[in-house]
């Protein structure tokens, strides 16, 4: 009998930790985006920089360094003081709800598919309906404004493979054990 935290299982609570990483983000796009333009375009002005600059110019790293902080800084300045106007503001947040819900429907997308391919079932089987309801109580959770900032994706994953895993546990408690090979080679010699 295996226990609950196999391999296969862990990479799955893995992978919907990284779905509700990513829809976290999303959610407070308020509070990452104008940090994560910043980055990127200050990364990329000191790329730029770098590659205009001849290699023979005196202080070429810290220049360009100097560059890309500054631009960074600029941008991720920029991008709170529209947000503070609240132009920003709107603008950014419906985008992030809208990118938020869109990865919990792939991430539900991708768990469908692999719960088929690893035989766990939605409909028919003794647990299924228990399945059923915490994968849909996830997704209407993970839709929610405000609600999607919780891992649902992971609570729903977790929920869906610990109903799995004692509807397979109950039948191994029923079905007798296999015998063993020294059984087998005993049964075929006294027969």
């Amino acid at each position: 009998m295996m226990g609950f935290f196999t391999p296969g299982r862990m990479m799955k609570f893995g992978v919907a930790l990284l779905f509700d990483l990513l829809k976290f983000i999303f959610s407070l796009a308020f509070l990452f985006a104008p940090l994560i333009a910043g980055v990127a375009l200050g990364a990329l002005a000191q790329s730029k920089c770098s590659g205009v600059l001849p290699d023979w110019t005196p202080g070429k790293g810290w220049v360009c360094s100097a560059t890309g902080a500054v631009v960074g800084t600029a941008v991720t300045t920029g991008g709170y003081v529209l947000e503070a106007t609240g132009v920003g503001f709107v603008a950014i947040e419906g985008a992030g709800e809208v990118l938020a819900d869109a990865t919990d429907f792939m991430a539900w997308l991708v768990f469908l598919l692999w719960f088929a391919m690893t035989g766990v079932k939605f409909f028919g089987g003794q647990r299924a309906s228990g399945r059923f309801i915490a994968m849909m109580a996830s997704s209407v959770g993970g839709v929610i404004p405000f609600l999607n900032v919780a891992p649902t994706i992971t609570i729903g994953v977790v929920a869906v493979e610990y109903q799995h895993w004692l509807e397979i546990r109950a039948q191994e408690l029923v079905r007798p054990p296999a015998p063993t090979r020294a059984a087998r080679i005993a049964a075929q010699q006294g027969a």
